[in-house]
């Protein structure tokens, strides 16, 4: 008699043959623990994104203790959950508690959540274990940033020197760009910043995060023509204006974020 197990793995090798990645999400999530962790991660992978969690849910649930799915959990999760990503990040690190990728995400995750203090101090920790891709880096910028904001004498020397080195460090990575272009900014390097937004757009291959970085570029390039008016007004609300093609409304509940908002401020100042 054939044990359910081997059953299972021929009825998933089937499915996996025919591309029927419906019958696969069921089989996965009644599938009671009987996948190993690598079975459940191949098959959430052959699936659209949208279907991912779901199937990541259910090997969490079959194995709590496994590093890369807890890990993954944590991925999928950093942006639209961050407080559930912190708990798979930190179940992940309770199996590799030396792993400077996990604290590094960590970090990125306590930062989403608005934690800037345990986002600090788990991004150095990734600094510490030996994080050399850049992202680590970009975290701390972003949080040194914000740091600098709320000082009464903001100095972000230090967010773009790690936003610099964070860039260095991986060149294609469109957050450090963006988190560059951030401090530049708020230094009054408007030209600095600009090119940096141009950067992380030209590293953005997700549609919705491209809109993000054409609302930062945007917002820049009027800012310029406001600091020079009478050199790059005209060239910077061209440019601002070919860029607002390209974007639908845009809530982050700020005005500033707003296309309709942004067109009309590139429009004063042609008439400036």
């Amino acid at each position: 008699m054939v044990e359910p197990a081997n059953i299972l793995r021929k009825d998933i090798q089937a499915h996996f043959e025919n591309d029927d990645v419906a019958r696969l999400k069921v089989l996965c999530i009644d599938s009671q623990g009987k996948l190993n962790p690598d079975q459940y991660q191949l098959i959430a992978f052959r699936m659209p994104q949208a279907d991912w969690l779901p199937v990541l849910r259910a090997a969490q649930n079959a194995h709590p203790a496994d590093f890369w799915t807890n890990f993954t959990l944590g991925v999928q999760l950093q942006i639209a959950s961050p407080f559930e990503a912190i708990g798979y990040y930190r179940a992940a690190i309770l199996v590799h508690p030396e792993s400077p990728n996990v604290y590094t995400n960590l970090g990125g995750a306590f930062n989403a959540a608005g934690m800037p203090t345990q986002a600090k101090g788990k991004c150095l920790k990734a600094s510490e274990l030996g994080a050399n891709n850049g992202k680590a880096r970009s975290n701390l910028s972003s949080i040194l940033a914000i740091e600098a904001m709320q000082s009464p004498k903001p100095d972000y020397s230090n967010a773009i020197k790690m936003a610099q080195d964070a860039v260095d460090k991986n060149p294609d990575l469109a957050d450090a760009h963006n988190n560059l272009a951030f401090a530049l900014r708020r230094e009054g390097n408007v030209d600095g910043a600009i090119q940096a937004s141009r950067d992380a757009l030209d590293r953005t291959p997700d549609p919705a995060s491209k809109k993000a970085r054409r609302v930062n570029l945007v917002i820049n390039l009027p800012a310029r023509a406001d600091v020079n008016a009478a050199q790059n007004s005209a060239e910077d609300s061209e440019e601002a204006l070919a860029e607002l093609q390209h974007l639908e409304v845009f809530s982050t509940g700020s005005i500033q974020h707003d296309p309709h908002y942004l067109r009309a401020r590139v429009y004063n100042l042609q008439d400036a």
